[in-house]
């Protein structure tokens, strides 16, 4: 027993079996069609690649700004610190 999308499957494909040999210009237009479409198909894998290559350097920029957050919060926290045992003297204090 088939299932209904075997069946819708086969009705989306058209019998070619009972049509004769291509004509030289049918051929030549296929082939030329189908040209078309490996040009268009090798430029759209080409976008891809060159979106992947953008999406690892913006990646690997994401990481750097994390890890220099990181290190920015640790001189923040350290400097509080600092400043928390050892005040700076009032301004007056050096004149």
């Amino acid at each position: 027993m088939t299932s209904s999308i075997e069946n819708s499957s086969d009705a989306l494909v058209p019998d070619l079996s009972s049509m004769g040999p291509l004509s030289e210009d049918e051929k030549e237009a296929f082939l030329k069609r189908e040209n078309e479409l490996e040009d268009l198909l090798s430029e759209k894998e080409a976008e891809v690649e060159k979106l992947k290559l953008a999406i690892k350097d913006l990646t690997a920029e994401i990481e750097s700004l994390k890890a220099r957050d990181v290190t920015l919060n640790k001189v923040r926290y350290l400097s509080n610190l600092l400043l928390s045992f050892f005040p700076p003297f009032p301004l007056y204090f050096y004149f």
